[in-house]
């Protein structure tokens, strides 16, 4: 079962620079994505440097913090371009609202609504049909407390900023990602930090570090 959790912060829609939206907390002092732009980051960190890596015209994802799911939509549109089955698995302790979702623009496709409204009035836990040939499941979770016996492709790592949030960080974190992907699989994140790269060659994860975004020195893609 999934944990039963409630929101503790206040989110603000926000208009990013490439005119995709984004949630402000300000509380936590966090963007969910670049305020450069949302739609860019996740093209450049999630799909070229993740979704891209791997050649297999079956692929399964596993995303840690779906938040407002533009990394799943930018997904859905690369796989029925590239006739790509697709199994995407989203875990997110704190969903949007309907009400927040329905104010998200992202200016990616002309399936923007229609997948946006699918991925966030999902049931948690329950497997739904994007297209023919993807599938989406939503868990409201954290990855802590994840268990599953498939196993994914490529791992999004998308959780906030380690100095916001760090548990989601920790080496036992990483070490079950590890576990979860296949051999030859990866995981991609725009986090840089030194002490996080330190715990994915610890557990046995080869570093790359390829060029970040809009000016961003680096990101993090770990292969398996």
């Amino acid at each position: 079962m999934s944990e039963k959790l409630s929101n503790p912060y206040e989110r603000h829609i926000v208009v990013t620079d490439d005119g995709s939206t984004s949630l402000d907390i300000p509380e936590m002092n966090e963007m969910y994505h670049s305020r450069k732009g949302a739609r860019t980051e996740s093209i450049h960190v999630y799909i070229a440097n993740g979704l891209k890596q791997i050649a297999a015209k079956s692929i399964a994802i596993l995303e840690v913090g779906l938040g407002t799911g533009l990394n799943a939509l930018l997904s859905f549109y690369h796989a029925v371009q590239n006739d790509i089955s697709l199994r995407y698995v989203a875990l997110e302790p704190f969903p949007l609202s309907i009400k927040e979702s329905g104010l998200l623009k992202f200016n990616a496709g002309k399936n923007d609504q229609d997948w946006i409204e699918k991925i966030h009035r999902s049931a948690d836990q329950s497997d739904i049909a994007i297209t023919d040939h993807i599938v989406f499941r939503k868990e409201i979770t954290r990855l802590e407390s994840f268990e599953s016996d498939e196993r994914f492709d490529v791992i999004y790592f998308d959780a906030f900023a380690p100095n916001k949030q760090s548990s989601p960080w920790v080496l036992s974190n990483i070490k079950k990602c590890y576990e979860l992907l296949k051999p030859g699989g990866c995981l991609t994140t725009y986090c840089a930090q030194g002490q996080f790269k330190r715990n994915l060659s610890e557990i046995g994860f080869q570093v790359t570090n390829p060029k970040g975004p809009m000016g961003k020195r680096e990101i993090t893609v770990a292969y398996k």
